[in-house]
């Protein structure tokens, strides 16, 4: 039986995008969440999968040799047109996977359970999986909840990767724009050492970003002016307000560089 198709594929595609994950190599965090559920279940198989357009990737597994499958065949297409624990006690007697190439053959599924992982935008990107080549006679509620609980683990580590996903791609926007800028653009971190500085402040102050980054931001500050500056530094690292544009103009016209 074909999986159901799902209305909102291009959304859900792009969320799983958003994470970077498919086809690369799985976080040690992964790996061990996978191998923690073949212990407290007692199967030979576990694994996370990532469901793409059309494919189906294994992203972390044990005790599977696949690396990824047709999504028409994937067990966990039909797992993530649903919120609940999809489970299989005896795929040879389910009319949905009777006559599938992973029952009838390698890995030859008899159990399955699978939990879809669902992104903060709703969609469901993947799942965790349990594989038996033995039918099963039950899995509990009290099972379920222990699959969800190490689903909410999976995630947890799968929105880390998403955030620092994100982070970079706003530093790239940020370095591309910065870099590009008529404007000379000087970053700090909270303890006053130049982290970055474009061409224009090269212009500006005279000095080039080999010199510039990792020295203190007094570099450009007159020295008349640096105890107030250096208390509004750390002012602004404990969250408090910047300066004014007026101020900002002052200090930028006020150092340039003197050899």
């Amino acid at each position: 039986m074909r999986p159901p198709v799902l209305i909102e594929e291009d959304d859900r595609v792009a969320a799983l995008a958003a994470y970077d994950l498919v086809d690369t190599v799985p976080a040690p965090a992964f790996t061990q969440i996978v191998s923690l559920a073949t212990r407290l279940f007692d199967v030979p198989t576990a694994f996370v999968s990532l469901v793409d357009r059309n494919r189906q990737i294994f992203h972390a597994k044990v005790g599977l040799d696949l690396c990824e499958t047709d999504r028409e065949v994937a067990f966990c297409s039909h797992t993530i047109a649903q919120r609940d624990t999809l489970v299989v006690l005896d795929a040879t007697l389910d009319p949905r996977f009777c006559d599938n190439p992973l029952v009838i053959g390698p890995p030859y599924i008899r159990f399955y359970a699978g939990i879809p992982l669902v992104a903060p935008s709703g969609h469901a990107v993947g799942t965790l999986c349990l594989v038996d080549t033995r039918p099963h006679h039950g899995f509990s509620a009290a099972d379920q909840t222990i699959l969800r609980n190490l689903a909410d683990l999976a995630l947890d580590r799968m929105e880390l990767r998403r955030l620092q996903v994100a982070e970079r791609a706003s530093h790239a926007r940020f370095l591309q724009i910065a870099s590009t800028s008529p404007n000379g653009i000087v970053c700090a971190d909270a303890a006053g050492h130049i982290t970055f500085w474009n061409d224009a402040a090269e212009g500006l102050f005279g000095y080039c970003a080999t010199e510039a980054v990792g020295q203190s931001i007094d570099l450009v500050v007159p020295e008349r002016m640096r105890r107030g500056h250096d208390g509004g530094l750390h002012r602004i690292a404990a969250g408090g307000e910047p300066p004014s544009p007026r101020q900002d103009r002052r200090v930028a016209r006020a150092a340039p560089r003197r050899d």
